[in-house]
């Protein structure tokens, strides 16, 4: 079964950041679900997406723009399943991350639907040898 926060997170495939001076508002309102600091896509929004269709889903997020607060979230289990938060490694400094959700793997990489990939929501695949963390919303059997 495919949660319903991945079906919301699929509906958004698509949204892109703007080119230039013009911001795209459905970024900003992303970022809403976790501050009302007028941020944009100029902020890093892979927490602020993943969190925005937690709440939609009506799930309570980490309301959290840091892609490591996750790890802090739900319950921790050890292998993927379709519509967990994957949590990856990024970046050289400790409180770096992305986070998307897990739609497929292999033994060596994981494919996530995600925000701010390639400035996007979009499909990208990362090194599961990169993979800090998968969770799981305890409201969700």
């Amino acid at each position: 079964m495919v949660p319903k926060w991945l079906h919301i997170a699929i509906d958004e495939l698509g949204v892109e950041e703007v080119p230039g001076k013009d911001k795209n508002p459905r970024i900003a309102e992303y970022h809403k679900a976790v501050s009302d600091s007028g941020a944009d896509e100029d902020t890093s929004w892979c927490s602020s997406f993943a969190c925005w269709c937690m709440e939609r889903a009506g799930i309570v997020s980490p309301r959290s723009m840091l892609a490591r607060s996750w790890l802090n979230w739900g319950h921790p289990i050890q292998e993927p399943r379709i519509g967990c938060k994957a949590i990856i490694e990024r970046g050289g400094e400790s409180w770096m991350a992305h986070v998307g959700d897990a739609i497929g793997w292999t033994d060596d990489y994981i494919y996530l639907i995600g925000g701010n990939q390639q400035n996007s929501v979009r499909i990208s695949v990362y090194a599961r040898s990169k993979v800090i963390g998968y969770r799981w919303p305890k409201e969700v059997a």
